[in-house]
């Protein structure tokens, strides 16, 4: 894991939850893959991962930021966000089930 402010503040997550015995579970980091021709295909998730805690599903979107608030657009764009389109899409559609 890359030594930076973000994925130290991703590992004092996952120790808190640990320490309380919350179950968090990080999907793995995205990689780009090259198919030749300039094709790429990169896997998008939805978030940075999940906890379940007392019979309820959280989906989660860790960030870390040096001023203090996040951007993020309704409807989601293509600009420059701290959350990216494709993620508040889906923790928008997984807002929609109950628990």
């Amino acid at each position: 894991m890359a030594n930076n402010v973000g994925k130290q503040f991703e590992r004092n997550f996952k120790d808190s939850c640990d320490k309380q015995g919350i179950l968090w579970e990080r999907y793995p980091d995205s990689n780009k893959f090259n198919f030749g021709k300039g094709t790429r295909f990169t896997t998008q998730n939805p978030c940075d991962g999940h906890i379940f805690y007392k019979g309820h599903l959280y989906y989660i979107e860790l960030k870390s930021s040096k001023t203090g608030s996040l951007s993020f657009r309704l409807p989601p764009s293509k600009e420059q966000t701290s959350i990216k389109p494709h993620q508040i899409k889906s923790l928008l559609e997984r807002d929609k089930y109950d628990d």
